[in-house]
């Protein structure tokens, strides 16, 4: 497969959640290596990001070492990832995806990147959408969905177009828009993100990546892109046996 060639290069793969809704399973496996069919969810992942053009990624990953090891088991027998320069920063204590990518400050630099969760699964490139998109300002990936369901997500407002107004963590049914969209774990950011990372609060121990993105709309335009691409949400049983009985069928 031809590997796409962007103006950005550059990803962070946030893997250090503790997977707290699929237990007992990740008492015992990471989060991200959860089998999806034949291949672990941090492989498609990672494939992803190698597929859209990404020859710099960085990990944020847990203490122990099972991440890095599998990413050197990949690059030792996958010629994908060649041409592929993989990091890695720790996350000692889980306190949140806001804590979690203000690990990779160093990595990104003055570059703008790609933030990809491990908690959501895209069959064909959403990674590639955003980075096809990319016209100088950030974009977050959203799609949409039910009401009733959009409780459990960050649910995006906008402005009159496609510019993003605010997101709403969690919100209670009577704050949500009639036709709701929710951020999906697919982000391009320029280097402005990480300013507002260090002035966000932590809300019950932990500190939201939202938070920071709600500051730095108030002060620059932030875009959306409804991504096309089928996203299964592997935080949750449901979402993981949907994602694994999709991925079985295709190898």
């Amino acid at each position: 497969m031809i590997i796409k060639q962007n103006k950005i290069n550059k990803a962070v793969i946030l893997t250090a959640g503790t997977g707290k809704r699929m237990l007992p399973l990740t008492a015992f496996i990471p989060k991200a290596l959860l089998p999806i069919g034949k291949r672990p969810a941090l492989q498609v992942i990672t494939e992803e990001a190698v597929l859209s053009g990404m020859t710099k990624i960085c990990f944020v990953v847990d203490e122990s070492s099972v991440v890095q090891k599998y990413i050197s088991f990949l690059q030792q027998t996958s010629r994908l990832f060649d041409k592929t320069e993989f990091s890695f920063v720790t996350q000692s204590i889980p306190l949140g995806s806001g804590d979690a990518l203000s690990r990779a400050k160093d990595f990104c630099g003055a570059d703008p990147f790609i933030v990809l969760n491990c908690d959501d699964l895209f069959f064909n490139n959403a990674c590639l959408s955003l980075a096809h998109a990319f016209d100088g300002a950030s974009i977050l990936g959203v799609k949409s969905i039910k009401r009733h369901k959009s409780i459990k997500y960050g649910v995006v407002t906008f402005f009159n177009d496609r510019r993003i107004k605010s997101i709403l963590e969690k919100p209670p049914l009577k704050q949500v828009p009639l036709k709701p969209h929710i951020l999906v774990g697919r982000y391009l950011f320029v280097a402005d993100i990480f300013d507002y990372l260090i002035k966000i609060k932590p809300v019950n121990g932990e500190y939201r990546l939202t938070d920071a993105i709600n500051l730095l709309t108030a002060k620059t335009d932030v875009c959306a892109l409804c991504l096309k691409e089928k996203r299964f949400d592997i935080g949750n049983f449901e979402g993981y046996y949907e994602a694994f009985s999709f991925f079985s069928k295709r190898g």
